[in-house]
């Protein structure tokens, strides 16, 4: 079903605090913590059933084990609040190529969804493989960076690193 674009103004607050104590052991192999807490409330004044809200966190680390062998670890979850909602679409990986999405996870019509968000990585996944108007995800992967790793000379090709 199509329904028209509808336009609006909102008066909005955001709360939040990051924490990110890590550093770069070398590219896209960082070590540390890092983490955000935030809540946000957007208002329509000329409409008192058009507010839309979220709490939530994302939470971070990377633990070296050997080398350049990192266990990365991320704990997220984000509640929609208000008489509108966040739809997220959890599912996929960033910089996918094809958004593929799994039509078999259908979304939920009697709930007024405001907007929504794609939820990535969940490496095994098509887009949308599960959604909702609140969620949770923990993840949890073995990097393991093969010629850095194995090599005992320094690696002076960012190709190979």
């Amino acid at each position: 079903m199509t329904k028209p674009n509808q336009f609006t103004g909102q008066a909005d607050a955001l709360v939040a605090y990051v924490f990110d104590n890590t550093r770069e052991r070398m590219m896209n192999i960082p070590e540390g913590t890092r983490y955000r807490i935030w809540a946000e409330y957007y208002i329509n004044p000329n409409e008192s059933e058009a507010t839309f809200g979220t709490v939530g966190f994302d939470v971070r680390t990377y633990k070296p084990l050997w080398r350049n062998v990192i266990w990365a670890n991320r704990l997220a979850a984000d509640w929609s609040i208000g008489a509108q909602r966040l739809l997220h679409m959890v599912g996929g990986v960033d910089n996918t190529l094809s958004l593929i999405a799994n039509a078999q996870s259908p979304i939920d019509p009697s709930i007024n969804y405001a907007y929504q968000t794609r939820l990535a990585p969940l490496r095994g996944f098509n887009a949308n493989a599960r959604n909702g108007s609140h969620m949770a995800l923990f993840n949890s992967e073995l990097r393991i960076p093969l010629w850095s790793t194995l090599s005992s000379r320094p690696v002076d090709t960012e190709l190979l690193q």
